[in-house]
Formats: structure tokens, sequence, C-alpha cells
């Protein structure tokens, strides 16, 4: 596990009698600014050759990873140095930010990379060239992201029939939920050469929100593209996904109109659970209080998209605590079959 990114690697080295062997593998490569290179492979051969040269690849790999340079300037090392490696390497190499999911990759040779959702198979933007060795650099490719909702795929051999088709059969595994299983389904059914390597990607998404901001207006924005974020990932019906947006963001938006002095802060947390979310904003005002006028219009409407509302105050602040029953469950992201809870 990387920090934001959940990595598993399948590996297919099963001999077939009448192709050439090979060996594949996978390595992580540090680099000094925090970030890492992914590295996985693929060398032909059968003998102690190959296994030697597969090892001095990986070597130079890590070599030039921990001087810091860039997937192209380590591609173009590889091919400068790998003539005597031995008869062929296939290899991806990608890139991840020690911060963010930022990610890019380069290929060499037969190795080939998608992003999966719901929606089916996207283009990864990557740099593809020729076997190291070749004298084929890979062109340059823009840094991408991999959503909560998506799985980065990436292979030597490429899959047969496409990435198309791999996404319908991803997207079709009632009981693949995590990277792990997915790799070793997908080395499994690896049906080229005598050896492949598989790697799969996925940014970590909780569940559970719980998100502090500062006592301000201008800071409403900002959260309401935060809750909105969060809650697309759970691939809720629209109007479940409308009511608990509106819920969290009503909620605050009352505790910063009439909140407390306190620490200056507005807690906003939602649980999903099994039928349902449970949302909660918390400040130390003491705003819900009842007083003998007309209902305020914030408060009726979240009681009006709320199953259950309760506020509570005391000496602390006031809680608003709200339960929303859900019309279907919510989605793990990149399957979207395995309910959360």
């Amino acid at each position: 596990m990387l920090t934001g990114l959940d990595v598993a690697v399948g590996l297919d080295d099963r001999p077939r009698p009448g192709r050439e062997q090979g060996v594949g593998w996978c390595d992580l490569a540090p680099r000094p600014d925090g970030s890492v290179v992914l590295a996985l492979g693929r060398s032909y051969g059968g003998d102690d050759t190959t296994m030697s040269s597969a090892r001095q690849l990986r070597e130079r790999i890590r070599a030039a990873s921990a001087t810091g340079l860039d997937l192209h300037e380590i591609a173009r090392e590889l091919d400068s140095t790998t003539r005597r490696y031995g008869p062929g390497t296939d290899l991806g190499l990608v890139l991840v930010g020690p911060e963010r999911s930022l990610l890019h990759g380069v290929t060499l040779g037969r190795a080939a990379g998608a992003v999966f959702d719901l929606a089916g198979s996207h283009d990864f933007p990557i740099g593809q060239g020729g076997r190291p060795g070749s004298g084929r650099l890979p062109r340059s490719a823009p840094a991408s992201t991999v959503r909560p909702d998506q799985l980065l795929v990436l292979q030597t051999p490429p899959p047969a029939g496409g990435p198309d088709r791999q996404g319908a059969q991803l997207i079709a595994a009632p009981t693949v939920g995590t990277p792990i299983p997915l790799a070793d389904r997908l080395a499994r059914a690896l049906t080229d050469d005598g050896a492949g390597a598989v790697l799969v990607a996925q940014s970590r998404f909780d569940a559970d929100l719980d998100v502090t901001i500062p006592r301000v207006p201008g800071r409403l924005g900002r959260l309401r593209w935060q809750v909105h974020d969060w809650s697309r990932h759970l691939h809720l019906d629209p109007r479940d996904q409308y009511a608990v947006e509106f819920l969290l963001s009503e909620a605050t938006a009352n505790a910063v109109a009439h909140g407390g002095p306190g620490d200056g802060t507005v807690r906003c947390r939602a649980e999903v659970r099994h039928g349902g979310v449970q949302i909660c904003v918390t400040d130390a005002g003491r705003w819900g209080r009842p007083d003998p006028g007309p209902p305020r219009r914030g408060l009726a409407l979240i009681a009006a998209l709320a199953d259950d509302l309760t506020i509570d105050r005391d000496e602390r602040g006031t809680a608003v605590r709200m339960w929303r029953s859900l019309s279907r469950p919510p989605y793990r992201p990149a399957t979207g079959v395995a309910p959360v809870g």
C-alpha cells in the first residue's frame, strides 16, 4: 500500500509447452522526493540467463529511481544499457506521487494500460515505446489521476480481446471488490507467451466523511464541492445523493450562521451504514433552540428530507443528527456491485 493508493500485483509464470518461456516480475522503487516507481515486466527465456537478465534490469530500475530520474530518463537509461540483458523484455513503469495519486506511465514493448469504471474502459495516458534496447523511446504523456471509483490496470502482455472486453469482465464479477483478487484473477486469465504480470491500482476511498471547517461563510462553497465529490463515489440514487448533499450543506450553513464562538469551527460527519447515511453536524452555538416564531426555513427543509432528525443542545453547543434511508445500497468503488457498510 502507498499513501492514498492501493496496489496489487498478479504474476503468471506457468509453463506452457510449445511456447517461449519467461519470467514475470514486479518492483517498487522509491525516489528521493517521496514518490515511487512501480515497475512490472516479463523477460523471455527459460534459463538462468533470463533470470540473471531480469535481476539486472530490476536493479537498474531501482538505481535509476534512487537518483531521481523521471520515467522517460529511466526509459532512456534502460534502452541504452539493456542490449546485453537477454533475448527481450516487455516493461511497464508507473510513477505515483507522494501526496496525491498522481500517475503517469510509460511502456517498453508489449505492455498496456487502461482505466476502468462503471462506464467501461478509458485510455490511460501512457507513453509507448519499443522493447528496451530497440532505440524506440516512449513519447511523453500527461500526468493523470485514478479516481476512487476507477481501477488502473497495467499489464504485460496486453489483454486478449482488448480493454473493452476486459472491462466488461471486471464489472460483471460480483465477488471482486478490491485490487488484490482482481490482480490474481487477471493474471490467471493471461494466455499469451509463457510469462506475464498485472498491476492493479485504486485510490483509497473512505466511505465515511469527516470534515472540520472554520465557521466562516466563505468556506461553505468549498465544503459543498467536497461533499459532492464524496457522495458521487457512492453511486447513490440521484434523489438520495441530492438529499444527502443538501442535509450536510444546509445544516452546516445554519451552524456557520448561528453557531457560538467556541473554537470557531464546525464539524461535519457522515457515516454510511446498512440501509442509509447517518449525518451529524456539530458546533459550539445553540442555534437550534426552539423559539415562538415560525420554524426556520432551513430546518423545515432538513426535516422534510431526513427520515429522522434530532437536535441536541448542551453547554458544549449544538449537534444536529440526521438519518437518510437509501433506496438502494451504496456501491464500492470500481466494480459497482458490493454494498458498503
